[in-house]
């Protein structure tokens, strides 16, 4: 259906944009890259487009490229929020945790609470050693919970940076139960590393269709 959308629209950067996505879940990365140069060729201002093209470049393991395009999208507009996400988990996987979570705290603010970003803040903290700050975040999650909806993803992705397999695995049950979109990006998102052997995170891939 998008390379149909492709096909009728050829200068579309949105339909370019969603297409890039969706090779990036099936770990596509070259192609993925490929559509997302075409996406910012007709949408060269639009902030979502190139902060997905940065977002796919990380993924492709091209940090220097992906932090070049979220300068030029926070040269567009510094308040964009998905940029600065996509900037601290750049910088969580090159370990340099207090920028990362930096960038999390602007994303944070700037997103009025978006609970990925609260989510990556506990990741990020977890990671670098501060657990104290880590189970703040999952407390606030939690709290959050009883005010709207949280995907279990962004809880499951704080236990797992903690070490607790045993929770990590429920919550990433329960977001396969809720049907959380944000599954279909755990095959390619850096801060599922350290998590990728366990046979709960392979069930989980198989049964979401990202593996055989």
């Amino acid at each position: 259906e998008l390379l149909r959308a492709i096909e009728l629209s050829p200068s579309n950067g949105v339909a370019q944009m969603s297409h890039l996505v969706l090779l990036a879940t099936q770990g596509r990365m070259d192609e993925a890259i490929q559509a997302g140069y075409r996406s910012v060729e007709f949408e060269p201002l639009s902030q979502i487009v190139n902060a997905n093209l940065a977002w796919c470049l990380h993924c492709g393991h091209r940090d220097q490229e992906a932090v070049a395009r979220l300068e030029k999208t926070l040269e567009i507009d510094p308040n964009f929020w998905v940029a600065h996400l996509n900037l601290g988990k750049i910088y969580t996987r090159q370990r340099e945790y207090a920028r990362a979570i930096a960038a999390f705290e602007k994303a944070k603010q700037f997103s009025g609470g978006n609970s990925e970003t609260i989510s990556m803040i506990g990741h990020a903290s977890a990671l670098a050693g501060n657990r104290t700050k880590a189970v703040e975040s999952l407390n606030e999650l939690k709290l959050l919970s009883s005010q709207r909806y949280i995907p279990p993803h962004n809880i499951a992705v704080i236990y797992a940076a903690l070490g607790d397999k045993q929770k990590t695995c429920a919550w990433l049950e329960k977001a396969y139960e809720d049907r959380d979109v944000r599954l279909t990006l755990i095959k390619v998102e850096s801060k599922w590393d350290l998590f990728r052997a366990e046979p709960c995170f392979q069930s989980i891939l198989k049964r979401v269709g990202l593996t055989s």
